[in-house]
């Protein structure tokens, strides 16, 4: 089991569409602005390129600049312009694509 609690990196991204029904078994899609640039394309222990923090989504299609989130369970929803942390699979890649970073209080 992942003890989130102890993962450090995340990275800010900005939901940019929203997409409901359209996954594969209906479940809802966003589009948000974290693609392999800020990740990677690494998948990893969680399944897909990462998670949305406190949420139940998933990031499971990356492109170079935008990323495709699915819900994974539950009732939360994204909308266009909400900010959203999320953690990935690969902190050596991003790590290394970003100038600086902030400390953020973990009990999220």
């Amino acid at each position: 089991m992942i003890d989130r609690k102890r993962i450090a990196h995340r990275v800010l991204g900005t939901i940019v569409s929203t997409y409901p029904g359209r996954g594969p078994n209906g479940e809802d899609e966003a589009m948000c602005d974290v693609g392999a640039i800020a990740l990677s394309k690494d998948t990893g222990p969680s399944g897909g390129f990462g998670e949305v923090v406190g949420m139940q989504w998933n990031l499971v299609k990356v492109s170079q600049e935008h990323g495709i989130l699915r819900r994974t369970s539950g009732t939360d929803t994204l909308r266009v312009g909400e900010q959203i942390q999320i953690m990935g699979q690969h902190a050596c890649l991003i790590a290394a694509a970003y100038p600086w970073y902030y400390i953020v209080d973990s009990s999220d």
